[in-house]
């Protein structure tokens, strides 16, 4: 067994945590790219909108270097950035990405 300085001491609820975070966002939102609709409280739900999140964790704007450093992803990162962001009903088909992707 791994022993190390970030083991939760209650690793039950560390793996619930982790999937309502974590697992649960991307099953509603694989691609991470829907934003908070402007009307809700942002304080309700911190987790289904994975755009939202990320761009609160990024104050400043700074752009990933995944564009520059793996531009085989350029379109996939463009494509992402201009898709729909508002929430659509479950059954709404996601927008396709019909090029192929690097892996």
């Amino acid at each position: 067994m791994f022993s190390g300085v970030n083991n939760p001491v209650d690793l039950a609820t560390a793996k619930n945590g982790e999937e309502k975070t974590a697992v649960e966002p991307f099953r509603k939102d694989r691609w991470g790219i829907l934003l908070r609709p402007k009307d809700s409280d942002p304080k309700a739900d911190k987790t289904t909108y994975l755009r939202s999140k990320g761009r609160e964790r990024n104050p400043f704007s700074r752009q990933h270097p995944y564009a520059s450093s793996c531009p085989e992803m350029v379109d996939l990162l463009k494509h992402m950035e201009s898709t729909t962001t508002t929430p659509e009903p479950e059954d709404a088909p996601e927008p396709a990405f019909v090029q192929k992707v690097p892996w």
